[in-house]
């Protein structure tokens, strides 16, 4: 019975301890009559703890463009003229081979008129459909006049018309003329070779051509917060009273390595960034505590929290496990009032 009594205790201390480490790691404990007597005690000795607030600032970062560079868009821009003259040579050439055909059924109409035996009112669309494509292509030959077709010449072709005869030996002397208009219609020539040639230079030069090339962009603004230092907290012990919560430890950085004077580094970060003493202005790092249910930032120096914190206190060589007084006088009732306190606080803990 006496070793199942002695290994359920030591298993409750060794509870107790772990659940004071997790405590440690998470929060803090303050009490304002601990903090008196560790005041008195420490002669006013003097702590490093800060307040800090979160600051913003902005920071412009150059950007660059990938564009097309002007010698491309040159090349390019002479390989799509070269194109473009190309097509155009051949439309037109399309052109004149179309105005060609068309003009010389000119000629062919007349010569079905001349040749007709059918009446004019019957016959006479020929000469009308040849006038149309004289017209169209604006050759200056009479060969058909009404209120329709060519009517600045209905008198003149009216005359002619009344007499077969008259409008037989007319046409007969304008179909000459008409010849000739039509073998005056020539297409332009095109050197082909010449225009071959251009289009597979300007190619090769665009396919040697750099294509790309990067330029400054716009600079990119862009904000973000950071932890700076802003005063040194005197009198701590009138402040720091309740629960903490550990936010983590930091160092407090120098003016360099991208950090501002007097910003806060989390010791990962530190780590990453290969960060060694000399860029702190302390050795060491603080830890953040924030009061639970009140606003406030505090960087604290840890000689603080084992000197005041009462969760530290408890875990301590002098109190780890203790939760009532051993036999002992006690010369100052303060010291008695410190112990008193710490017991309580270990009770707590084994009754939470």
């Amino acid at each position: 019975m006496y070793i199942m009594k002695f290994l359920f205790k030591s298993i409750a201390v060794l509870l107790f301890s772990l659940t004071l480490q997790g405590q440690n790691n998470s929060s803090f404990v303050f009490n304002s009559k601990i903090n008196e007597i560790v005041y008195e005690r420490s002669n006013d000795a003097d702590y490093s703890i800060f307040n800090f607030n979160i600051e913003t600032f902005s920071k412009s970062v150059e950007t660059n463009i990938k564009v097309t560079s002007p010698a491309y868009r040159k090349a390019s821009a002479l390989l799509k003229k070269a194109v473009e003259d190309s097509i155009a040579a051949n439309d037109q050439k399309k052109v004149i081979f179309k105005q060609k055909s068309e003009t010389a059924l000119i000629e062919a109409n007349i010569n079905k008129y001349l040749t007709s035996k059918d009446g004019y009112e019957s016959k006479k669309q020929f000469l009308k459909k040849a006038q149309k494509i004289s017209d169209k292509y604006g050759l200056k030959h009479l060969i058909y006049a009404d209120a329709q077709v060519n009517s600045k010449f209905k008198s003149k072709f009216f005359v002619l018309s009344a007499n077969a005869l008259d409008l037989k030996i007319h046409l007969k002397k304008e179909l000459p003329k008409i010849r000739q208009s039509v073998a005056s219609i020539k297409a332009p020539k095109v050197d082909n070779t010449a225009i071959y040639n251009r289009i597979n230079s300007s190619r090769a030069k665009l396919v040697k051509t750099k294509k790309y090339i990067t330029i400054a962009g716009k600079p990119k603004v862009t904000s973000y917060d950071i932890l700076m230092v802003k005063e040194l907290v005197k009198r701590p012990h009138l402040i720091f009273i309740g629960n903490y919560r550990n936010l983590g430890k930091y160092y407090i950085a120098k003016l360099g390595n991208a950090y501002k004077e007097g910003q806060l580094v989390s010791v990962l970060e530190a780590q990453r960034a290969k960060l060694s003493e000399k860029d702190f202005l302390y050795k060491e790092a603080f830890v953040y505590l924030q009061p639970i249910g009140a606003k406030g930032n505090y960087l604290v120096e840890p000689k603080f929290l084992e000197d005041y914190a009462v969760n530290k206190i408890a875990v301590s060589d002098d109190y780890r496990g203790k939760t009532k007084f051993a036999p002992k006088i006690y010369l100052n009732p303060k010291d008695r009032q410190f112990d008193e306190i710490i017991y309580e606080y270990n009770k707590s803990q084994l009754n939470d």
